[in-house]
């Protein structure tokens, strides 16, 4: 979903009806619908927690592997973080 909205229930529905992954810019909306329920869906506040994600396919499902834990705890990385949270930084 491109809008930074939180998806209504019936697009949610239509977006994971048949998806394996589906991928929101907005916010996870608190009820999803059941086709949902055996797709990953990733949401905007997952990518701010987790940064980018690799995702590989695997015979149980996907794994995801996120950016922002192996990146470590370096200067570089605080300083790009604080940028990335002040608009217009």
């Amino acid at each position: 979903s491109w809008t930074r909205r939180t998806p209504a229930f019936e697009a949610l529905h239509g977006l994971c009806a048949g998806a394996e992954v589906v991928l929101l810019r907005g916010t996870r909306p608190s009820v999803q619908p059941a086709a949902c329920r055996d797709a990953v869906v990733l949401a905007g506040e997952d990518l701010t927690a987790g940064g980018a994600a690799e995702l590989w396919r695997r015979r149980d499902g996907w794994w995801i592997v996120w950016t922002t834990p192996g990146r470590g705890d370096r200067p570089w990385t605080r300083v790009a973080d604080r940028n990335a949270q002040e608009p217009g930084g």
